[in-house]
């Protein structure tokens, strides 16, 4: 553990329980998917609706569509390392950590058998940030703010994360996107980018109802994809099991 995760941990957790109302806001924000991927995701919505500076919105949408590869990309190394690389506990499942309130014994339970590095949060929400950054730097600033306040702090209050791994995943998601922006300048990758453009603008109605439901994914961060994969596993264990 590097000595600047424990002191912003030791910093941040001394306010834990002063304010109990406080600590289950926290929560809160930290847990409603709306209020953090929801509105995070309306910014892209509306990015993608907005021309470049040179007035070109298909330029926008070109650079949209490399960031999701990009930060997509970024989450699938992020969750690689997350179960590849030695178990890392999270803040509060250390002694020393005082839990807030609002935390509910089973999520406690949770949050303490998974790793904590890299963030998949910060991975995936600052990759989208940076794409941002390329078609408005107002907005993308915005996002990124948005991003380290509303999403990723309470992560650090709550004791999810530890500073290095929201760094880390930070860090990747940028890496990724900025390749990926840079890859979709040339030859093939920019030929495949304006035909998927091209089928989009020749068939709206089935490609904003695929993005409406990426949008959604996005939002709260795949649960769902993950429910229907653990699902899944456990159909094949019961028929496993049942000989069938």
């Amino acid at each position: 553990m590097f000595s600047f995760d424990q002191a912003i941990i030791t910093f941040l957790n001394g306010f834990a329980r002063r304010s109990p109302g406080f600590d289950r806001l926290v929560v809160f924000v930290s847990g409603d998917l709306l209020l953090k991927g929801g509105l995070f995701m309306a910014m892209v919505a509306y990015a993608w609706f907005r021309p470049d500076t040179q007035g070109s919105v298909r330029r926008t949408r070109g650079l949209i569509l490399a960031t999701f590869v990009g930060a997509f990309v970024a989450l699938l190394l992020a969750r690689g390392l997350c179960v590849t690389m030695p178990f890392r506990p999270r803040p509060l499942a250390t002694p020393q950590f005082v839990v807030p309130a609002g935390i509910g014994a089973e999520d406690e339970a949770a949050f303490a058998r998974m790793s904590s590095f890299p963030s998949d949060h910060a991975t995936l929400f600052v990759a989208l940030s940076v794409g941002l950054l390329f078609i408005c730097r107002p907005l993308g600033t915005v996002a990124l703010l948005f991003a380290s306040l509303v999403i990723l702090l309470p992560r650090l209050y709550l004791g999810y994360h530890w500073p290095s791994d929201l760094l880390a995943g930070a860090i990747l998601g940028t890496i990724c996107t900025l390749l990926a922006i840079a890859l979709a300048s040339l030859g093939r990758p920019r030929r495949l980018l304006d035909r998927l453009l091209a089928w989009a603008e020749r068939h709206p109605a089935p490609f904003y109802a695929i993005a409406y439901l990426v949008s959604i994914q996005v939002a709260e961060l795949f649960v769902s994809v993950r429910g229907l994969i653990h699902f899944r596993a456990l159909l094949h264990g019961v028929a496993h099991l049942t000989g069938l």
